[in-house]
């Protein structure tokens, strides 16, 4: 469009620069502090974790390479009137979305949010605008001030930003389990923790980071039944394909035990394995099987490892005191004589709470975190 008035000129020239800073901005900010934690899981799926994942160069580079194309698209409907110049860049935006959106699931291949129908519904879209622009053309006589074009761009481009927002994958879940296995990778134990004591329901490898985390703190025994954690003790250790989607999680716990554990072995018969060789690393591999012996319901097994008989332990944890006073009202012939009163009390009202009532969340309000509560539910 040519214009005769020298200032619509200067502003027809400055239209397009304003669209483009606008995207540059947005993509920039919505890759680097939002998204970055699905690049960081898609690059590593990628690359088989070959890779290691630099968060503003990727954020830079997909910025710069989106930027391009929408500079090309603005070029090619250069002829478009200055208040839907901003047209231009939504397949800088329906892209952006694209590629923040997709998704690698534990099984298949990559998938979309939406379908593909759903974006060809948006390039069909574009196409519209495009036409609905190009019918609706400027006066070459317009003398307009710069803030009369710029405004109509502004509110397209924050539709379009909108619109990017809604096609993109913001998996809550995924982004917490990124973040502990970096902290992981630190050895941050603490932000794990932090991170699981705000989650519902944990996945298996948030718990097998839990585990981990705790284990290093000596704490295992101590405080794993305060978090949330599916049945079994498969949960202990992430998959083969968690390493995949994840990484650094079955090197950490190589790390913490002295040995790797394979998918085709199961928990408890690796931990059996590994608890006389003597690379193992102890007690932390102990701990881990008497936990393994918990989440499966073993208490005969669990007893046995222990090996309490009738010595008095010098520290007993809490999720093995309230096993022990568990097996002891199972076994009425054996009974734990340095088990605390204050145990066997609370654990008489466990089971008095039990009975009475018919309300779930009343007895998870009170025993949620002991095993008691986990071994009958």
């Amino acid at each position: 469009m040519q214009y005769s008035n020298p200032r619509t000129k200067k502003t027809a020239q400055r239209i397009p620069i304003l669209c483009g800073l606008l995207f540059v901005g947005f993509c920039f900010c919505f890759l680097y502090e939002f998204q970055w934690v699905k690049l960081a899981q898609t690059q590593h799926f990628l690359s088989g974790g070959l890779t290691v994942y630099r968060r503003i160069f990727t954020a830079v580079s997909s910025t710069a390479v989106l930027t391009f194309l929408g500079i090309i698209v603005d070029r090619l409907l250069r002829e478009l009137p200055m208040r839907w110049r901003a047209v231009s860049w939504m397949p800088s935006f329906i892209l952006l979305g694209l590629f923040t959106d997709r998704h690698f699931p534990f099984l298949g291949d990559a998938e979309t949010s939406i379908s593909w129908w759903g974006y060809l519904a948006l390039a069909i879209g574009f196409l519209g605008l495009v036409s609905i622009g190009f019918s609706l053309p400027d006066s070459s006589k317009e003398n307009e001030g710069f803030s009369s074009y710029a405004w109509p761009n502004v509110f397209m481009q924050v539709a379009f930003m909108v619109l990017t927002i809604g096609l993109s994958n913001t998996n809550d879940s995924l982004q917490r389990i990124v973040r502990n296995n970096q902290a992981m990778a630190q050895g941050n134990g603490e932000e794990i923790l932090k991170c699981a004591a705000l989650d519902d329901q944990a996945s298996r490898h948030e718990t097998a980071m839990v585990a981990w985390a705790l284990s290093g703190q000596g704490m295992l025994g101590e405080r794993f039944f305060e978090f949330n954690h599916p049945d079994g003790s498969e949960a202990l250790f992430p998959t083969l394909l968690d390493s995949v989607l994840i990484g650094n999680i079955p090197d950490a716990c190589g790390r913490l035990l002295g040995y790797i554990k394979g998918d085709k072995i199961r928990t408890v018969e690796f931990l059996e394995i590994i608890q006389p060789l003597p690379a193992t690393k102890q007690p932390m591999a102990r701990d881990y099987l008497l936990m393994a012996y918990l989440l499966d319901r073993r208490l005969d097994d669990f007893v046995q490892l222990l090996g309490v008989g009738d010595s008095v332990p010098t520290y007993l944890p809490r999720a093995y005191a309230e096993a022990l006073t568990l097996y002891e009202a199972r076994h009425p012939d054996v009974t734990f004589d340095y088990l605390s009163p204050a145990m066997r009390q609370s654990f008489a009202a466990f089971e008095e709470q039990k009975r009475s009532t018919k309300e779930p969340y009343a007895l998870y309000s009170l025993f949620g975190t002991s095993y008691w509560y986990y071994f009958f539910r």
